[in-house]
This record gives structure tokens, C-alpha cells and sequence, in this order.
């Protein structure tokens, strides 16, 4: 699991990105706040229970070893609300792929679970 980190050169002007899902337009042009987290976890093919609790457990721990302060970005209460609010998509394309989805005012929390390529490309 890696963390990529993006400092921003110009601020959003509706202080919003556009939804990965919605669009698959390889050339979107995204910009990322300084004031504002994301995450991105991208997940392949879940066959067995086995395999699937080693997902989660590999997503947990690299959750966990994210850096923040937890004034600025209190990660259980934003998970909570992810887990709460986010929307969902399910591809007619591609069998099982599903975008997950969630922006509040701190974090965007995108989840793709066996995405095609384009959809991770977005």
C-alpha cells in the first residue's frame, strides 16, 4: 500500500472535485485542496472468504499507518461516515466491479473493487 501525496497549485473553484464515477474521461483534470485528505483503495477480484479477510485486514493496517492529525482529519469519525453515507455504483461493463463513494468537508474516500482499468485510470 502506498500513500501518494499531491500539493495543490491552485485552489478547486467550487471547492469540489468531480466524482471519479461519473465520468470516463481519461483526460479529467483534477485538483487536490490543501486543506482536504483522500483516499483511494483500489481492490482486485475478492474469490475466497480467505482472500477477503486479507483485503480488509491490508486496508485496515495501511489506514491506520496514515500520518494525521487527528484535529485536522480524525479517521475513525470520517470512516464512520463513510461507511455510513457512500454512495454506490455497480458496473453493467464489467461483472462485480463497484465505486464506492464519499466526500464531506475533510476527506473523499473513493473505493474500487475490481475495477477495470479505465475506472482506476479516472
Amino acid at each position: 500500500m502506498a500513500t501518494v501525496v499531491v500539493e495543490a497549485t491552485e485552489p478547486e473553484p467550487s471547492g469540489s472535485i468531480a466524482n471519479p464515477a461519473a465520468s470516463t474521461s481519461p483526460s479529467l483534470s483534477h485538483r487536490f485542496l490543501d486543506s482536504k485528505f483522500y483516499l483511494l483503495v483500489v481492490v482486485g477480484e475478492i474469490v475466497t472468504e480467505e482472500h477477503l479477510r486479507r483485503a480488509i485486514g491490508n486496508i485496515e493496517l495501511g489506514i491506520r499507518s496514515w500520518d494525521t492529525n487527528l484535529i485536522e482529519c480524525n479517521l475513525d469519525q470520517e470512516l464512520k461516515l463513510f461507511v455510513s453515507r457512500h454512495s454506490a455504483r455497480f458496473s453493467p461493463e464489467v461483472p462485480g466491479q463497484k465505486i464506492l463513494h464519499h466526500r464531506s468537508d475533510v476527506l473523499e474516500t473513493v473505493v474500487l473493487i475490481n475495477p477495470s482499468d479505465e475506472a482506476v485510470s479516472t
